[in-house]
């Protein structure tokens, strides 16, 4: 497993320590037994694995075929770096993953891709169509879209690139508050020599998104600061902030996100 790889795993496992599960929460019942009301929990029942599940480990050809109703090279898809998004609901500890949304894009010059609809590990349906770096909510209900572009790890800033000193985290930080909030997203996108991000989070109750940079050590070549940037709709920049990309005192993205 490469460092790039393990800082995408860690940096996912952050979410879900802030709350981000796929689990159902428990529910508060009441049954009625010999005129006698009771409180009881109701847990999650396990789902019984069926050979008849499909998966992205053993999805075939012949089934996406069956999904889309078109034939294509679904193998050349498959070889691409995939771009996830998780459709995030809000619940009473954090939020659950309510379906995932596995992008698999084109090597040709078309626009055209591979989605992959999945429910708690399952695949339930797939399509072909363009994709401009976004989808459409609606899906299934969800209250924030988290968009892991994992192929983007490799192309982000390092230290050196952006004469970018750890020590002085909050002189850095003000500088780019300085320089960008206010201005369109472009012109942090030519600083940071980057136009994708690793992370993106938006919030499906307004008109606002959070991108996440990850500026890269030159010791041990891992992610160390993230630049994290909230930004309208219409690209123009709100508020900018460093965080630790990965640690017990990372911020919550969405609580951030909430507070604009």
């Amino acid at each position: 497993m490469n460092r790039f790889f393990k800082v995408i795993i860690i940096g996912i496992a952050m979410l879900v320590l802030a709350g981000c599960s796929t689990r159902t929460p428990v529910e508060n019942t009441k049954i009625q037994d010999n005129d006698t009301e009771t409180e009881a929990v109701e847990s999650e029942a396990t789902e019984e694995i069926t050979e008849d599940k499909i998966t992205l480990e053993n999805l075939t050809e012949e089934q996406l075929k069956a999904f889309t109703g078109l034939d294509a090279d679904y193998a050349e898809f498959l070889e691409e770096s995939a771009i996830h998004i998780h459709f995030l609901k809000s619940a009473d500890e954090g939020v659950e993953i309510k379906g995932t949304v596995i992008v698999f894009q084109g090597s040709g010059k078309d626009s055209t891709a591979l989605y992959i609809y999945d429910i708690e590990g399952e695949v339930i349906d797939a399509r072909l169509d363009e994709f401009n770096g976004s989808i459409a909510p609606g899906w299934v209900e969800a209250d924030y879209l988290f968009y892991s572009f994992s192929s983007m790890m490799e192309k982000q800033p390092s230290e050196e690139s952006l004469d970018y000193d750890g020590e002085k985290r909050s002189e850095y930080e003000a500088m780019l508050r300085e320089s960008f909030e206010g201005q369109p997203l472009y012109r942090l996108h030519e600083k940071l020599n980057i136009y994708v991000p690793v992370y993106r989070y938006e919030s499906l109750s307004s008109p606002e998104l959070l991108d996440t940079y990850m500026i890269v050590s030159e010791v041990g070549y891992t992610a160390s600061t993230d630049v994290n940037v909230i930004y309208d709709i219409d690209g123009t920049i709100k508020r900018i902030y460093l965080d630790d990309s990965y640690g017990p005192g990372k911020q919550d993205p969405l609580k951030e996100l909430q507070d604009g």
